[in-house]
């Protein structure tokens, strides 16, 4: 029961089911499943699939606050040789001031040309979609989400 949040002692068939469409998930493949009326496909598709997606979002953001922790962490051990760089890079940029050598620098790169649109990663939104035949299947499909915890989520 609580390795989908199934709302009820879910049969073989649903578990089978539920475990089949979240290794697809894991697999970044398309599934197409199919089973006899009456079944429990469609608690079995939401509860395996939030679930899933769930974890998923919870391993993502498990990742990024790692990369930020070693960011910060790289920052830091860089914080203590910049300052010297700093100053010598002022100094230079006096020199070469006073003495009238000012041509532009090759490889000067303003922060506008650095922090370009192509350089920066665009947040993306996992996305699952369901399909039905009719509009009833997904009104029924809908009314079943309100059946599992996931509804508080959505």
């Amino acid at each position: 029961m609580d390795e989908f949040s199934f709302p009820y002692q879910p049969y073989a068939i649903q578990l089978a089911l539920m475990r089949e469409i979240r290794k697809c998930l894991n697999d970044s493949k398309i599934g197409i499943f199919e089973s006899p009326t009456g079944t429990g496909k469609s608690l079995s598709v939401i509860c395996s699939s939030l679930n899933w997606l769930e974890n998923f979002e919870l391993k993502q953001r498990s990742e990024l606050e790692k990369q930020i922790k070693d960011a910060d962490e790289k920052a830091k051990e860089n914080d203590d040789g910049d300052d010297w760089v700093a100053a010598y890079k002022k100094k230079f940029d006096a020199k070469r001031e006073l003495s009238g050598d000012i041509a532009p620098d090759e490889n000067y790169s303003s922060d506008n040309e650095v922090l370009s649109s192509e350089n920066i990663q665009q947040p993306s939104c996992t996305k699952i979609f369901y399909a039905s035949r009719t509009h009833s299947q997904l009104e029924q499909f809908a009314a079943e989400i309100l059946k599992t915890r996931f509804f508080s989520l959505l």
